[in-house]
């Protein structure tokens, strides 16, 4: 009885994938993962602008509604700001925030983050003929971010107006 040997050096292909082959297709899965990775530094930074835009929306809503409240049980008209929240004076009164979005007492804070500028401004309807005479208060809100620690250079600024208080006239 013969037996036979078998000469794997001479034998057809069994289907396998030749070295230029899995060369090739790991070369295009590199280039695929770098194109993936040059993305997500942009996606971290949108994140977090996203982030931080929700969190100035909230303080500005957290600021209108201290402003709204303290106006709403002022004794004079127009609301005056000395008698607003946080003994501010004048008309404008400025306030800050660290990343987290809670108040900062200082301004020179080094974890301060956000700044925000609040401003009162009465204006008049002098009584077209279809509009009642009325004196009304805005208040405006300017929220800047990031604050920088060697400066006020800022990257965002939003602004939020509303009409605290109105009162209509003879």
């Amino acid at each position: 009885m013969k037996t036979q040997s078998h000469n794997w050096l001479n034998a057809k292909s069994l289907g396998g994938f030749t070295l230029p082959e899995v060369s090739l297709a790991a070369a295009v899965c590199m280039i695929g993962m770098v194109g993936v990775l040059a993305l997500l530094p942009a996606a971290l930074e949108n994140g977090r602008d996203a982030s931080d835009r929700t969190l100035a929306a909230q303080i500005a809503a957290d600021e209108i509604s201290q402003y709204r409240a303290a106006a709403a049980v002022a004794s004079s008209f127009p609301p005056s700001v000395n008698r607003l929240p946080w003994g501010t004076t004048g008309n404008t009164a400025n306030h800050y925030y660290d990343i987290n979005g809670s108040p900062i007492q200082s301004a020179t804070d080094p974890s301060r983050y956000f700044q925000v500028l609040v401003s009162l401004s009465t204006h008049s309807n002098a009584g077209a003929p279809m509009f009642p005479r009325s004196v009304g208060v805005d208040l405006i809100v300017r929220i800047q971010w990031p604050m920088k620690h060697s400066g006020w250079h800022t990257k965002y600024t939003d602004y939020f107006v509303t009409t605290i208080a109105r009162q209509e006239r003879p």
